[in-house]
């Protein structure tokens, strides 16, 4: 699949509302049982606000060869990898999960930590 601005902004859109239903659900959902499972704490904040979402550009890296990357202020995705709808979906979402979870102290969790809550949330997003 050739990814244009048009594919980017649809698959935008179902992160989006996969995290919203996400966020309807508060302590029931998926996110928050996972979340106080890996954190080992049931105070945990869960920033459904962020703007990173809307901010989504191309790269092109060679050398890293990797699908994705982000500087917590945007999603860029890198344009020589070959994805489908649902490989560009789990991506996106990746990116998007990164310092989601909050510790209650307001610490991020380590990205050890965060890629484990991943593979607990869907193996599709490692």
């Amino acid at each position: 699949m050739i990814i244009t601005r048009y594919k980017i902004n649809i698959t935008r859109n179902k992160v989006k509302k996969y995290l919203e239903n996400q966020k309807k659900l508060k302590n029931k959902s998926k996110l928050y049982k996972i979340g106080c499972f890996i954190t080992r704490s049931k105070n945990i904040k869960i920033d459904y606000e962020r703007k990173l979402i809307n901010n989504i550009y191309f790269i092109t890296n060679i050398i890293d060869n990797h699908w994705a990357e982000t500087d917590f202020k945007a999603i860029y995705i890198n344009n020589i990898k070959k994805y489908s709808k649902t490989s560009l979906y789990y991506t996106i979402l990746h990116e998007v999960l990164h310092n989601m979870i909050k510790r209650y102290d307001n610490n991020n969790l380590s990205e050890h930590l965060e890629h484990k809550f991943m593979y607990l949330l869907n193996k599709k997003l490692i």
